[in-house]
């Protein structure tokens, strides 16, 4: 559960990707006018509050019951007090850019539905009292007349709680339900004593195999046997133990109408589209949900990770699954067993993962396990220190698995070919490297193709690399994802890409291609999926 509103990439309507860039910077501009309406209208009211129960002072010289000081006071009191009429005026105006801003950041990076409509509604209306506010004190002002000053704090009330919902909507949004007094309603469960058990203290047999000695990581699943029993899994039902858990902690943010990263948690054909059924380690739903808080993938987002037992339950129904289940054709959803599942017969066009997402298979391409010796798993460990203490993000994404995810985060336009450097002591293991927005160029794409052939997805958006880094990339021996969204590359260099015989997704939005040349590409490579918008 992401709160963010679904992002999605922004629209290839504008005729050249500078001016694409250009409105799409104007619409984040709304993230640094937002506040100055919201504040500017709350402070005006409570001026104007206060003024009505501690009326302001009369000029000096001035005899309150005097004739003159009574018709003062009068007057007084039947126009906008000017410190709350000067933080409207510019409540206005901010208040106008800022709903402007806010449907341009809509319209080109996320997509309607539930509370963001909700959101830029409520903040168009906000600005528009606002306005109407201000038009209503000056003819309060003028007229000096009890009914056009009520009809101007009426205006202002109402303008100062629809800006101030709409404020509110945004933090959901951004932070998701119940943000700020999650702190105080969040609760800590009671640690529960560890169960007594009597020590076992027959002594264990030494092992004196020469397998017992070996260097190769023994964390690898390849190197474990499968002689030994493997605990069984306790079957699960989806309607009974899965569905509250999302519905407990996903449902605001992944429904049909606000689905955040295009995944539905709200019913069964959603949730089958972010899994892969039959495993759960290769299913994104439960990658991300078994990271820890500190993550920025982890989910939900800025809560409390799942409770073991939880996440548990929710890795066991996957894994329960059978292999064929498709989001067209979802099991039972009161099924208790795998056994209680009908077999899918699949009638289209042949296709190994029909159904599942291009990601997602990506993904699940993506974490196969690699084989590691003791050597090769402490030059890993140092280089993602070494990565770490130059703030850049990396992590081994399972033990099981050994292999090491590495993101660029911190400063990426500072990243340049040397930089990649850093990555020396990953080579057997790099396979998830994301280095959108650096400046690498085509000269350490050829380093990282000659020196990571491990890398199964690559993420290359908003950088300066040309159609010469391509061939370099399609010799990958297992890239299964390829992101190179706005950068020079022409129709040449995502054909070079396309010839990579493991390419399973290519994102290529605002790149020198057109329409035509794409359509063209699909056409070619029947099997590749493009993202092209």
């Amino acid at each position: 559960q992401q709160p963010v509103a679904q992002r999605r990439t922004p629209p290839s309507r504008y005729p050249t990707p500078m001016l694409q860039a250009l409105f799409q910077t104007l619409g984040r501009a709304h993230l640094l006018i937002l506040h100055f309406p919201i504040a500017l209208l709350l402070v005006a009211l409570l001026i104007e509050a206060f003024r009505l129960l501690i009326p302001r002072k009369l000029p000096g010289g001035v005899t309150p019951d005097s004739p003159q000081g009574l018709e003062l006071r009068r007057l007084l009191s039947q126009t906008p007090t000017p410190s709350a009429y000067a933080c409207l005026f510019f409540a206005t105006i901010f208040g106008v850019v800022a709903a402007g801003t806010g449907w341009l950041y809509a319209a080109n990076e996320f997509t309607g539905g539930g509370d963001l409509d909700w959101h830029r509604w409520l903040g168009t209306i906000a600005a528009g009292l606002a306005a109407l506010t201000l038009a209503l004190g000056m003819v309060a002002t003028l007229a000096r007349i009890p009914a056009t000053t009520n009809l101007y704090r009426t205006s202002l009330v109402l303008a100062a709680a629809a800006v101030g919902w709409a404020g509110h909507l945004g933090g959901e949004l951004v932070h998701g339900e119940g943000y700020i007094i999650q702190p105080l309603t969040s609760r800590t469960p009671a640690p529960q004593p560890a169960p007594q058990t009597t020590p076992d203290t027959t002594p264990e047999p030494a092992d004196t195999s020469p397998d017992a000695s070996s260097d190769s990581d023994t964390e690898d699943p390849a190197a474990l046997t499968n002689d030994s029993p493997q605990p069984a899994i306790t079957p699960v039902s989806f309607q009974t133990d899965v569905a509250p858990i999302f519905e407990s902690n996903c449902y605001r943010c992944h429904n049909v109408n606000r689905a955040r990263g295009q995944v539905y948690l709200d019913s069964l054909d959603g949730v089958m589209l972010a899994i892969v059924p039959g495993n759960a380690d290769a299913s994104d739903l439960a990658r991300v949900i078994r990271l820890p808080e500190s993550d920025d993938a982890s989910m939900p987002k800025n809560k409390p990770n799942l409770p073991d037992d939880q996440i548990q339950t929710i890795v066991d129904w996957i894994n329960t699954l059978p292999a064929d289940s498709t989001p067209d054709t979802p099991p039972d959803q009161n099924a208790t067993s795998p056994d209680d599942y009908e077999p899918v017969e699949v009638t289209t066009a042949p296709a190994p993962n029909i159904g599942t997402p291009p990601e997602s298979r990506a993904y699940a391409a993506a974490d196969q396990p690699v084989t590691l010796t003791r050597d090769q798993r402490d030059a890993r460990d140092a280089a993602i220190q070494r990565l770490r203490d130059n703030l850049v993000s990396a992590s081994v994404r399972t033990p099981e698995l050994a292999t090491v995810e590495v993101r660029v985060f911190e400063n990426p336009s500072a990243f340049t070919d040397d930089s990649l450097e850093l990555l020396t002591g990953l080579e057997p293991c790099l396979t998830i490297l994301d280095l959108s927005g650096t400046a690498v160029t085509d000269d350490g794409i050829a380093h990282l193709s000659a020196n990571f052939p491990r890398l199964r997805i690559l993420r290359l958006g908003r950088t300066a690399i040309t159609d010469d880094a391509m061939p370099h990339l399609a010799q990958l021996p297992e890239l299964a994802l390829l992101d190179v969204h706005q950068t020079p590359l022409t129709t040449r260099g995502l054909t070079a890409a396309a010839a990579s015989d493991s390419l399973i997704l290519l994102r290529c939005w605002n790149t020198n291609t057109t329409p035509q040349d794409l359509t063209t590409l699909a056409t070619t490579h029947p099997t590749l999926t493009l993202q092209t918008n």
